[in-house]
């Protein structure tokens, strides 16, 4: 007789059929990416109260008892829409429930999902509330953007007078050296003398300055985060139609802000 072999699983696929941890991790980052989408569009989304929709055996097992899960679902923005009705699912056929699907009254192995929604108007800020947070907006841009001024100004002219400092000392140091150089070799020179490396001095002041930008820009950030956690959806709408995307304003603020 002719022997079958079953397929070959696939390289990655563990033993016991569990998920790897590389499909793990890829789930979570599915995973997380779905949350985060719903903040970032700012669309809260509500589940309908639908039941399981799928009933058949265990994914182990090739016999009796019948589990049930719920998979398919409907998701509606209460903002704009109020729940009214919805069809009941199989916690509503208990038989179906048991025996799994298909039926002979469902040719499917899922339930349909269905539900009725009345449009409502989505709330708006008042003109005394809008008013206020374009106020507080505005304080928050001008504090940042004055606090970024007169930080970066007063490294800027720390480094000038650094910098002054050091050419005053190297102008010290070349005098008494030409004047004992012989009138040949200055020629040579003619072109200029060629600028070496900042003094370490320099270099570990350039690292500061850097740095103290880096963490008032981080300092920054959180203020904004903050600001814009501590507004409700309305004033959200406010805020995301005078700055836009409010993730790119958090992480970049309204002002570029260049090291």
């Amino acid at each position: 007789e002719e022997s079958i072999v079953p397929d070959a699983a696939p390289a990655n696929a563990p033993e016991n059929g569990a998920p790897s941890n590389a499909q793990m991790d890829a789930w979570r980052g599915l995973f997380d990416t779905a949350v985060a989408a719903g903040h970032q569009t700012r669309v809260a989304l509500q589940r309908v109260p639908t039941g399981p929709t799928r009933s058949a055996y265990a994914h182990d097992a090739d016999a009796p008892p019948c589990m049930v899960w719920s998979l398919d679902h409907i998701f509606y923005t209460a903002r704009t829409l109020r729940l009214h009705s919805h069809w009941a699912a199989l916690e509503a056929d208990p038989e179906a429930a048991a025996a799994g699907l298909p039926t002979s009254k469902c040719p499917s192995d899922h339930l349909p999902v269905a539900a009725t929604f009345t449009p409502v108007a989505a709330a708006t800020l008042d003109a005394a509330d809008r008013e206020e947070t374009m106020r507080q907006l505005g304080a928050l841009l001008e504090a940042q953007q004055s606090e970024w001024g007169l930080v970066k100004a007063g490294l800027e002219a720390e480094q000038q007078a650094m910098e002054e400092a050091e050419r005053a000392a190297e102008a010290a140091v070349a005098v008494p050296d030409e004047i004992q150089e012989a009138p040949s070799q200055k020629k040579k020179k003619k072109g200029g003398k060629k600028k070496g490396p900042p003094s370490a001095e320099m270099q570990s002041f350039m690292r500061s300055k850097r740095e103290r930008l880096r963490e008032l820009k981080a300092a920054h950030r959180t203020h904004r985060e903050e600001f814009v956690g501590a507004c409700d959806e309305l004033r959200l709408d406010v805020l995301e139609a005078e700055l836009g995307d409010l993730f790119v304003w958090i992480e970049k603020g309204s002002v570029q802000m260049k090291d």
